[in-house]
């Protein structure tokens, strides 16, 4: 849960702008970050019975869809952040954005090769994040760790 507020604290570091779509889109961006300690609290009440395995996974798809969607929104065209935002800087937030629904989607804690499904997350997204850095010579353009 804590990931996807600070996905969100980073993605309004370079929106500059609002409009009405970009507000409803975050409204229901916090309504799915909020919603997610239902699904877990199923999960821990009922074990891994099938139904709250699939919900969890649900949720999250649904939560990283949301923040997918809400940056596509404020990035095409540039419509809502700086018109000279790099397009690195767009292009690793969809990748991040991506590989969290990945990554989350696929499981629970016993997620791919027996990492818990944070750490696979951290994992991947230091890796993103290393690359990016490598590429770029924009210092303040780095996001920040």
């Amino acid at each position: 849960m804590g990931i996807y507020w600070v996905f969100h604290h980073w993605m309004f570091n370079y929106i500059v702008k609002l409009d009405n779509i970009m507000i409803f889109l975050n409204v229901m961006l916090l309504l799915c970050i909020s919603f997610l300690p239902f699904p877990s609290a199923l999960m821990g009440a009922y074990g891994k019975h099938p139904f709250t395995a699939i919900f969890k996974r649900i949720t999250l798809a649904l939560t990283g869809l949301s923040s997918l969607t809400m940056w596509r929104h404020a990035t095409i065209r540039r419509r809502l952040v700086h018109p000279q935002l790099s397009t690195k800087i767009i292009r690793t937030y969809y990748y991040r954005i991506i590989s969290a629904i990945l990554i989350f989607y696929g499981g629970d804690s016993d997620l791919m090769l027996g990492y818990h499904s944070g750490e696979l997350f951290f994992v991947t997204d230091c890796t993103i994040a290393t690359t990016y850095k490598q590429n770029t010579n924009h210092v303040k353009e780095l996001i920040f760790w």
